[in-house]
C-alpha cells in the first residue's frame, strides 16, 4: 500500500511510502527505495546534504502506519481513522481473553489485517463495510462457540 506525501520544506521531492503485510516499510524516491539507517531514512540531494527521514510509532492507537518526523516536524500519511473504525481493529483482541495463547495470536493477526486493510486508500466504503461486518460476524461466532464450551463444562 502506497502513500505519497512531500517534505515541507521541499515540495520538488515526491515521496512514497510504502507499507507491506510482511515486508519492512520503505520510501520511494522516483520508484526506488531510499537507504536505511535503522528507523531512519537517508534522501541525498544533488548538492552533497542528506535529508533525514524519522519513522515515529504509537503516538495513538494507529499501529500500522507511522508518522515521518523531518526536521522536528511530523508528517501525517493518512487522516486519523473515526473511532467506530478502531472498534473493528480492537474487536479481534478479545480472544486474547478468552481464546489463550492460540486465540490471541489469531486476534492479534486478525486486528492487524484489520487495521492494514481500514488504512488502504484504495479501497472503497462497500470494502470497509464488508470487512466491518465479517468481523463482528466471527465475533460473534466465536464467542457463541466459547459459550457453549464453557457450557458443556460447567453442567
Amino acid at each position: 500500500m502506497d502513500f505519497p506525501f512531500t517534505l515541507p520544506s521541499y515540495p520538488n521531492f515526491p515521496l512514497v511510502f510504502r507499507l507491506g503485510i510482511v515486508k519492512s516499510p520503505a520510501i520511494l524516491y522516483n520508484n526506488k527505495p531510499l537507504p536505511r539507517q535503522g528507523r531512519n531514512f537517508i534522501l541525498p540531494l544533488s548538492n552533497g546534504i542528506e535529508l533525514e527521514l524519522k519513522l515515529k510509532y504509537f503516538k495513538d492507537l494507529d499501529v500500522i502506519l507511522p508518522r515521518i518526523e523531518f526536521q522536528n516536524k511530523l508528517i501525517r500519511l493518512a487522516p486519523p481513522l473515526p473511532a467506530y473504525q478502531y472498534i473493528f481493529f480492537l474487536l479481534p483482541l478479545v480472544l486474547v481473553f478468552v481464546g489463550g495463547a492460540i486465540g490471541g495470536s489469531l486476534g492479534a493477526a486478525a486486528a492487524y489485517y484489520n487495521m492494514y486493510n481500514l488504512h488502504d486508500p484504495k479501497d472503497s466504503t462497500m470494502v470497509k463495510n464488508i470487512l466491518a461486518s465479517l468481523t463482528i460476524i466471527a465475533a460473534v461466532i466465536g464467542w457463541v462457540a466459547i459459550g457453549l464450551v464453557i457450557g458443556t463444562f460447567i453442567k
